[in-house]
């Protein structure tokens, strides 16, 4: 596989970015594969830590810009990087400031970005998924600052790959407390970009996202449940993208971002039938949640749940 054409073992993929105010949402994705490799990434504009607004830029946020240009760094970087196979994470962040550099020439912004306060100068989220073959595997590189997840559905089911940067306890916890983030893109350049290398020997779904696609249910299993249930409803891709929209439209209080890519299935019927199983053992927990549980009742299910869902952490 180590000479096979990317394109020909890529399946099924979609990119959903949905604002909650039209036109000025914060978010922003990107999916983009050539016979190399493939990349999809979700990026989320922090609009509490960059609030301020850039007349000469249509009165968008600092925020909105930022995600905006996170992510052509990022494909600027894809590009630079794809025929060595060598992802320079130094160099990521090099384009990153440049990007974000040009970003507050383009605003005609001139404050002075100071380091340490609790405002950032264009502030962004980043969480983003390379995969290329190499041999039989399919490698995976997954880089993130921030909030916003990658995470690997297989036959296992989902598994987070990152980890949160924030204040806060394991990712159930973190989907009511208030913590605060503790590391995200910035024009202070004082962030750092985790990485981490996943090697896949079996067909499997990556996927990047905002927080307003998993941080509005109720625990990470339901996150699950809307992915496979949505999966198992829908005849081909078009009508899987469009349910999972509503899904989450439906649910969150936020912009959403998620961006699907399907690795080593045949067809999109093969990949209903390759999820089957857990389709079914998902939607008992799905259709429980659905009434109204008690708390402890969910935390002994994630009690379960949680060390399969974190199988791709150290």
């Amino acid at each position: 596989m180590s000479g096979a054409d990317f394109l020909d073992i890529l399946g099924t993929h979609f990119l959903i970015c949905t604002d909650k105010v039209e036109g000025n949402g914060e978010d922003s994705g990107l999916e983009y594969y050539n016979r190399c490799a493939g990349l999809i990434g979700a990026f989320d504009g922090c609009g509490g830590l960059g609030f301020k607004v850039s007349p000469a830029a249509n009165n968008k946020t600092e925020a909105f810009l930022a995600s905006r240009s996170v992510g052509n760094a990022l494909k600027l970087w894809f590009e630079h990087c794809c025929d060595s196979r060598k992802w320079d994470l130094d160099l990521l962040k090099q384009l990153i400031l440049i990007n974000l550099e040009h970003c507050k020439a383009y605003s005609n912004d001139d404050s002075f970005v100071i380091k340490g306060t609790l405002l950032k100068s264009y502030p962004s989220t980043l969480a983003a998924v390379v995969s290329y073959p190499k041999r039989k595997k399919i490698m995976t590189q997954h880089i993130w600052a921030g909030d916003s997840r990658t995470f690997i559905l297989d036959i296992n089911g989902v598994g987070q790959v990152t980890r949160d940067d924030i204040r806060g306890g394991d990712a159930m916890v973190n989907l009511t407390n208030d913590g605060s983030l503790t590391n995200v893109v910035s024009l202070s350049g004082d962030f750092v970009l985790h990485s981490k290398t996943i090697e896949l020997s079996r067909p499997s779904v990556l996927i990047a996202a905002t927080d307003g696609c998993f941080g509005y249910v109720p625990s990470p299993m339901e996150f699950e449940y809307i992915l496979l249930s949505s999966l198992h409803q829908s005849g081909n891709s078009a009508e899987w993208q469009e349910i999972l929209r509503e899904e989450f439209s439906s649910r969150s209080g936020d912009d959403q971002t998620i961006a699907v890519e399907a690795i080593g299935f045949e067809s999109f019927r093969e990949m209903k039938k390759y999820f089957l199983n857990r389709c079914r053992y998902i939607g008992e927990i799905g259709a429980f949640l659905e009434n109204d549980v008690d708390e402890m009742v969910i935390q002994e299910l994630w009690n379960g749940y949680k060390s399969n869902y974190y199988r791709f952490m150290d």
